[in-house]
């Protein structure tokens, strides 16, 4: 069991934060797709003797599905918070701890876990009565190796009880997130601590069934670590696993997934310029990176214009003034470039004002915090339009060094939306669009497939304008409260 922990350890150690494939408005969660896929691959390379067929391999899939948490937890972080440092430090409980002795007392440890993290317990009596049994059987003058299986199991067990409660764990949170609203949840962080004592205690597994469940304890202790963490991430993880065993699609090319595990740009991600720009702008902004919070606006989606049209012209000579020539996109009205001081972005605001153009058209133009300009003109016949009333702010990692870290702004369409949205996307798969959020431009993509789940996204917008789009938003309260333990509950 160790091994097939350690070999999750070293794949996750290459990644750091989510990450997402950079085709397409609705990113793929490439990281948790990545974990899946090199997880999975490793239990092949390590001959198990498990997975011979493809049989085994469906069984293996069955048994990550069957142990993943419900997906309605994952909107509620204090649970996934404190699940997951429950499970930190289960890890670390193990460390040294191999012995059948160790394994057994392991067991005993879990009973007092669970009855935390099931909220079976009698309180305050029982924590009163644990108290006294670790007491009891810890004086100085007593030989621990010397009491029975029985005096062992009392005393573990009131170890597990007390583990539930111990001391400093939400000043830890606090820590881990500077600022947070995250309140310790103990029946989360009880069972995230019991679910990987067990993963470890209960040696190899004996079935391809059993090998996904072993995995699913660790898989989901870490994804759910991770900022951004969301249903996605776990669907992600998934179909990783099923495309490297062929009962999935790939998603992401093997030479891409190698790089981003065993190449080294990781460590190229954290640079002193760049930690200074970023803390510089979550510094500036008026709302709390990675929380969700209601909103109210009006989206606008439009196609970016062909170069056939009679407004082409207008574009050719603003390009041809900018010496933007070379970075027009082909077909399109649609140009980007890199623009580190501005002085592009002032010069081609100036020049638009003097050209107005015909009915049916429109100039879109932008910098992003990254210093890239994109100018364009969309058509404004025919309009995607729907209301988002919900967003947030977080900060993507490139994970291979070829991109850079950028700053994501997701939303969600209201219901209505979410259908118009998919019937949209799947209907101009391929094409350039414009998207403006109460008619400020902020993002020109690529739609590259249908999002039926009412999502899509903007990168890099300046802090100014983000506070300008969040200003009046409420944030949505996903932190359910925090376990009530001193409530008497009985079963």
């Amino acid at each position: 069991m160790k091994r097939l922990l350690a070999i999750l350890a070293c794949i996750i150690i290459a990644f750091t934060a989510q990450a997402n494939k950079s085709t397409g408005i609705e990113p793929l969660d490439s990281t948790s797709y990545a974990i899946g896929y090199q997880c999975t691959a490793s239990m092949l390379m390590e001959d198990t003797g498990l997975m011979r067929n493809k049989n085994d391999y469906e069984e293996y899939i069955r048994g990550l599905e069957d142990n993943i948490l419900d997906y309605a937890l994952y909107v509620d972080s204090s649970y996934v918070m404190s699940y997951s440092v429950g499970g930190m430090l289960g890890v670390f409980m193990t460390d040294g701890h191999s012995s059948k002795d160790d394994l057994a007392s392991f067991r005993y440890v879990i009973e007092g876990l669970r009855k935390a993290s099931e909220g079976i317990l009698v309180l305050p009596a029982d924590t009163i009565e644990a108290m006294a049994v670790l007491e009891r059987h810890g004086r100085k003058d007593k030989n621990f190796s010397d009491i029975d299986e029985n005096a062992k199991r009392e005393f573990f067990t009131a170890y597990g009880i007390m583990k539930a409660f111990q001391p400093g764990i939400q000043e830890y949170i606090n820590e881990l997130k500077p600022g947070t609203s995250v309140m310790l949840n103990r029946q989360a962080y009880a069972k995230g601590m019991a679910d990987v004592l067990e993963a470890c205690i209960n040696g190899e597994p004996k079935s391809a069934y059993e090998l996904g469940k072993t995995i699913s304890f660790s898989a989901k202790t870490i994804l759910m670590g991770h900022k951004n963490s969301s249903t996605q991430s776990f669907h992600s993880f998934i179909a990783g696993a099923k495309a490297a065993l062929g009962l999935g699609e790939q998603l992401i090319a093997k030479k891409v997934l190698e790089e981003m595990v065993y190449g080294d740009g990781v460590n190229d991600c954290y640079n002193i310029e760049d930690s200074e720009k970023w803390e510089t702008y979550q510094n500036a902004l008026n709302m709390e990176m990675c929380e969700q919070y209601a909103v109210n606006w009006d989206i606008t989606v439009s196609h970016v214009a062909s170069d056939t049209v009679s407004v082409a012209d207008d574009f050719g000579n603003l390009l041809r003034k900018s010496d933007m020539e070379g970075e027009k996109y082909d077909g399109i009205l649609l140009a980007q470039t890199l623009d580190e001081n501005g002085y592009l972005y002032d010069a081609i605001l100036s020049a638009i004002k003097n050209t107005p153009l015909t009915e049916g058209y429109k100039w879109f133009y932008g910098r992003n915090y990254d210093n890239e300009l994109v100018v364009g003109i969309m058509e404004t016949s025919a309009q995607f339009k729907a209301k988002a009333v919900e967003a947030s702010v977080a900060l993507e990692i490139s994970l291979t060094g070829n991109t850079q870290n950028k700053f994501v702004m997701p939303w969600k369409f209201d219901a209505k939306g979410t259908a118009t949205w998919s019937q949209f996307t799947v209907a101009n798969i391929g094409k350039f669009v414009a998207i403006e959020i109460n008619g400020m431009f902020v993002n020109a993509p690529r739609i590259m497939n249908q999002i039926t789940t009412g999502t899509s996204s903007a990168y890099g917008l300046f802090p100014e304008k983000v506070n300008q789009l969040f200003t009046g938003a409420t944030m949505i309260a996903t932190d359910k409260a925090a376990y009530e333990i001193e409530v008497i509950k009985m079963k």
